[in-house]
């Protein structure tokens, strides 16, 4: 009878029973179908929340409140459409946050929270979809974890802080939720990526690309820089969704070229509001520096920033960068330039892997390349720059992986290769929550203007502005006493540095001003006239010493209140004395505000001192003049125009001044409260 024979051991061990290419984060993807996408938005915006939920719990800060109380943030203005501001949705979403909440922070930084989870979301839709591109060779499951992996990245990253914990930089936030919405619709108008045949067919091309009109109207109408969506949408396109050129027209054209039409006249029709809108520019009136010198020095700028992308530390709210000359910034512009040709041999040999590096490069173009601003360097114009390198971080670090430890489609099931398969898995994880953690300390500096300026010396101590909004915010808070002590601290850190120390004996003056130590702020305003004066004239330094002879203006304002009060004390007081100190004073405060005209011409508040001490003077025409320029200059400002009003009621123009009281009533009742 035959019997089957039984299998044999092996005399030796067989080869080790390889593991299929699949990471853990895509095994686990595979695991959760069909909810994976509902389990990774979950996720996403937990990790999100993590890392921003103390921001809920700060202050306004620096330009915040000066934005905030512009009286053309009010139902309907900000709302209308006849007459736009710049920044139209970003007007719209303040007023909004100010209907719900009033004026309390925590709604505006919810919004602010909101709109970055919203972002990361997007973020990780647009790169999924992506990457079911024929030019990715991506399988679904690997899609989704890669784009998790993108979008917990940067949500998590500490150098997007500023663009969601300073509420007024919600434009640079708004903008790039904007962005990328506008690049998923125009990949949502391409059923070639749809993971499954979808219907609707032209009807639901057209939809999604009026969405994309749409949203490129609105993230231009949060931030200018969305002009940079034009040239990365077509890039995008021709290297994602079509094979030909003139596929790309011939399917998109319409939107594109509408949307160039758009763009230029926004750019211009912005140009020309923005010069008619007081405080509401992009800096570039500002801008100290020539565009050359400013491209110079980008490309130090460019590659501090490609640094914080890659350690997020030390981090910095007000940079101060110093205006580089060719001597100093040839060593960044070969590396600019390296990497901008390497973006373009990527363009060409890989171009998922160039369309990232140009994306980056693009978006920074509009505020780091030719057009000067005044703030050279500012960590909330990387929020959306961050993203392009973190997706190429993680596309480069997955396919370095795969070449690495992938054989033949799979890893050996060994122990040591076991490990490397779950390495990916294990990076994210502990990445992530670094991230998280450095994010939720940033935070922490932004609280209150006093952390947010003592946390800038620490990392800038050279930057003036930081030291001299430190001691403001120590005098608001009533510390008068730690106020001085920074000023000083200052004045003796520049003399040590051998640097000017106009700025800091300007600063002494004000806050001893203010304390009605009248002696020792007239010396440091002296002392302060006297280096500008020797100084080179530049913008900054005239700009310093207008405002040295407005404060010494106010100062002998201060001294005739004294001497008021003084007068008020005494018995028998000799009041021929008094009118010829009181007519002395007067006339040095004019002459002092006269100066400071000269040297800061569009001033309102200077205007407005001067009117007061032509009143004093019994010279109402020239007061008026005064008070005119200063509404022209300020209309939002309710204060000159009851001035304006009370001077022209008192030279019998009663119809005009009755006018000038009207609008100071209606602008003190819209002033917020």
């Amino acid at each position: 009878m035959n019997r089957r024979s039984r299998p044999q051991p092996p005399d030796r061990p067989t080869a080790v029973e390889p593991l299929p290419s699949v990471s853990p984060g895509e095994a686990i993807v595979r695991c959760l179908s069909p909810f994976a996408t509902a389990v990774c938005l979950a996720v996403l915006l937990a990790i999100g929340w993590f890392a921003y939920a103390g921001a809920l719990d700060g202050d306004f800060l620096f330009d915040d409140e000066k934005h905030l109380e512009h009286p053309e943030l009010r139902f309907p203005t900000a709302f209308s459409w006849i007459r736009p501001r710049p920044r139209l949705v970003v007007d719209a979403t303040l007023e909004l946050n100010r209907a719900l909440g009033g004026e309390a922070p925590f709604g505006y930084h919810l919004f602010n929270v909101g709109v970055h989870l919203a972002t990361g979301v997007l973020l990780f839709l647009l790169v999924r979809r992506t990457l079911r591109s024929p030019v990715c060779r991506v399988t679904a499951d690997r899609g989704t974890a890669l784009a998790f992996a993108c979008a917990a990245i940067w949500l998590a990253h500490p150098l997007a802080t500023q663009a969601v914990t300073y509420v007024i930089q919600r434009s640079e936030s708004l903008m790039a939720m904007f962005f990328l919405l506008f690049l998923y619709a125009v990949s949502q108008s391409e059923p070639a990526l749809d993971a499954t045949p979808s219907a609707g067919g032209r009807g639901r091309k057209v939809w999604w690309l009026i969405m994309a009109a749409v949203a490129f109207f609105l993230g231009l109408h949060s931030k200018a820089v969305m002009v940079a969506a034009f040239p990365v949408a077509l890039l995008y396109d021709r290297i994602f969704l079509v094979d030909r050129t003139a596929d790309l027209w011939r399917k998109r054209g319409a939107l594109y070229g509408g949307m160039l039409v758009v763009g230029l006249v926004a750019a211009g029709w912005l140009a020309a509001t923005l010069q008619g809108v007081p405080g509401m520019n992009v800096g570039l009136s500002g801008a100290a520096v020539s565009p050359g010198t400013y491209a110079l020095t980008q490309t130090g700028v460019i590659l501090h920033y490609v640094r914080l992308a890659l350690v997020p530390w030390p981090l910095c709210f007000d940079y101060g960068w110093p205006a580089a000359t060719l001597a100093q910034a040839w060593p960044s512009c070969l590396a600019v330039l390296a990497l901008l040709l390497l973006t373009g041999l990527a363009l060409w040999k890989v171009p998922p892997f160039g369309f990232l590096a140009a994306t980056f490069f693009l978006i920074l173009a509009p505020t780091s390349s030719l057009a000067p601003i005044k703030d050279l360097a500012v960590e909330h114009r990387m929020y959306l720059p961050l993203a392009a390198l973190v997706c190429l971080a993680v596309l480069a670090a997955d396919a370095l992986w795969r070449k690495l430890f992938i054989v033949d489609g799979s890893v050996a099931a060994d122990g040591p290769s076991r490990f490397l398969a779950a390495a990916p898995l294990a990076v994210l994880v502990l990445l992530v929550i670094g991230l998280g953690m450095l994010t939720r300390q940033r935070n922490e500096d932004y609280q209150s203007s006093i952390s947010l300026w003592a946390a800038t010396i620490r990392t800038a101590p050279q930057n003036g502005r930081a030291w001299h909004n430190l001691a403001l915010a120590l005098e608001k808070n009533g510390d008068d006493q730690a106020a001085v002590a920074v000023a000083r601290k200052w004045l003796e850190t520049c003399q040590a540095d051998q640097r000017p120390t106009g700025e800091c004996r300007l600063l002494l003056g004000e806050l001893f001003t203010r304390q009605q130590r009248l002696v020792a702020a007239g010396q440091q305003l002296a002392l302060a006239i006297e280096e500008l004066e020797e100084a080179p004239p530049t913008p900054e330094n005239q700009e310093n010493l207008g405002f040295a002879h407005g404060s010494l203006g106010v100062l002998c304002d201060q001294e005739i209140q004294q001497q008021v009060a003084l007068m008020q004390q005494t018995p028998n007081p000799d009041l021929v004395a008094l009118e010829g100190f009181f007519q002395q004073k007067l006339e040095q405060a004019a002459g002092h505000y006269r100066q400071a005209i000269a040297l800061r011409p569009g001033d309102p508040q200077t205007h407005a001192m001067l009117g007061q001490v032509l009143a004093h003077q019994q010279k109402p025409q020239e007061a008026i003049e005064q008070f005119r320029q200063a509404v022209a200059l300020s209309s939002h400002s309710p204060a000159p125009h009851y001035d304006l009003a009370v001077l022209l009621e008192q030279v019998g123009e009663k119809e005009q001044a009755a006018v000038h009281f009207e609008r100071a009533r209606t602008l003190q009742a819209a002033a917020p409260r």
